[in-house]
């Protein structure tokens, strides 16, 4: 597994040159897939281990607010943009084997971090460097996949998320007790520390190795329109697209926005909801809301992917939006029972099913602006993705709910009711938005074929 020899863009291919065989882009969606959990794990260690980074550290829950937000969150929505203009001017197989690179230094430097600022600047150096793989993994499998093969393989490497998340408590947790976090260790050439900061030495050297498996997957022609050469666009082409097709992206992003914070408003305060409203434990919390969110999400988006997938071959070419539209509607009335039945198990439960339901805009729309943009401007549209409705959803998604509770029903136990309401009204507020794609999106999708 080498390197090659130049980082230039692929060239584009002509008109007919296929696509390659099904076991070479299924073999990227595998590695893409791994990069996915790997960057989710080395993001979410930190939450295991505010205890001991606050004892040792001395920092104030505000200061350990930052890190996971402005640390982390801005610095990887802003370096999305350069990163996006990197994947389609440059091989992308390089510039996500960096991309994995650094994070995984990142986290490395994070265990060797003995104060505030040197903890906060390897949080930002995480979050920029894992700004790559976004764009990185959609630019490349929207090569190695035709438009009606591909939300199978996009929504499976998204799915990467879920199970990082899950897995970021399982190997945290495992590593927690294999190394006490509060306890000191002496390693050979490097000192004392403590179990803290081993942890995290433990979880960013291993990605430094595994950068290397992105060389097991061939770079992927580019597949761009005729009057242009590979890696010659830039932004300012991306925005002319943009122009031309400004119905469908003001309803993509806006629509899939308010499907992210309304989705984001039962994932962030569903634990709340079960502490205040019904008295359970954190542990009891964890088995019943982490399995229900496990399971939901992780059944239902590889199989809205293989659907979606299978309609549009049949020459439904709106079939992404038009599906993401409809799940909306059809977890109404789910959503409306979570909070209306009288065990909180049940409601558990429903929550798991109303997240298989509408987990379709987890993969769904990414796969939607893919068949459409050329080849050399899905990095760019990614990046702006990331930027636009990853932040945005990260942000008013859990302030939303916390304002209704406050502000509006004036008491904490309403968490329940302040949740409720966040998705009474977007969900049915993104499917009208999303419907303003549908026609659009046929048009471009006749305009993508033709090129």
């Amino acid at each position: 597994m080498t390197a090659p020899a130049t980082a230039e863009a692929s060239p584009s291919p002509p008109a007919e040159t296929p696509y390659p065989p099904a076991r070479v882009g299924w073999t990227a969606v595998v590695v893409l897939f791994f990069f996915t959990v790997l960057s989710v794990l080395d993001r979410n260690l930190l939450t295991l281990l505010v205890g001991p980074v606050k004892a040792d550290l001395g920092v104030s829950d505000v200061q350990l607010g930052l890190l996971y937000g402005l640390a982390f969150a801005f610095f990887y929505a802003v370096a999305g943009l350069p990163a996006g203009w990197m994947i389609d001017r440059f091989e992308r197989r390089l510039v996500i084997f960096w991309g994995v690179m650094v994070w995984s230094f990142a986290t490395l430097m994070t265990g060797f971090s003995r104060g505030y600022a040197s903890l906060f600047g390897a949080r930002a150096l995480v979050g920029a460097g894992e700004a790559v793989l976004v764009p990185g993994s959609h630019s490349m499998i929207a090569d190695l996949f035709p438009r009606e093969k591909l939300a199978t393989p996009i929504s499976v490497s998204a799915m990467g998320i879920k199970v990082g998340q899950g897995l970021a408590l399982l190997i945290g947790g495992a590593l927690t007790a294999l190394f006490d976090p509060h306890a000191d260790y002496t390693l050979p050439l490097v000192g004392e520390m403590r179990g803290w900061h081993l942890i995290f030495l433990v979880v960013g050297a291993p990605g430094m190795l595994a950068a290397f498996l992105i060389f097991l997957i061939p770079e992927p022609a580019r597949r761009i329109p005729p009057q242009r050469k590979a890696g010659e666009a830039g932004f300012g082409d991306y925005f002319q697209f943009v122009r031309r097709n400004l119905r469908f992206y003001i309803g993509h992003h806006l629509g899939v926005l308010v499907y992210g914070v309304t989705a984001l408003s039962i994932i962030t305060w569903a634990p709340a909801w079960l502490s205040r409203a019904h008295g359970w434990s954190e542990s009891q919390i964890g088995l019943w809301l982490g399995t229900a969110l496990l399971v939901g999400t992780c059944a239902g988006i590889p199989l809205h992917g293989l659907i979606a997938d299978k309609l549009f071959a049949r020459g439904v070419h709106d079939i992404h939006m038009r599906y993401t539209a409809i799940s909306a509607i059809v977890g109404l009335p789910i959503a409306f029972a979570i909070f209306n039945v009288s065990d909180p198990r049940l409601g558990v439960v429903l929550i798991g099913l109303l997240l298989f339901v509408i987990s379709t805009y987890v993969g769904l729309a990414v796969a939607a602006v893919q068949s459409v943009v050329p080849g050399d401007l899905r990095g760019k549209a990614s990046a702006v993705m990331l930027l636009v409705i990853g932040m945005g959803a990260q942000i008013l998604g859990p302030l939303g709910v916390a304002l209704l509770t406050d502000h509006w029903f004036g008491d904490p136990q309403k968490v329940g009711s302040a949740i409720l309401a966040c998705l009474m009204i977007g969900l049915p507020l993104s499917a009208a938005i999303l419907s303003l794609t549908l026609s659009p999106m046929r048009r471009m999708v006749a305009e993508a074929k033709a090129w």
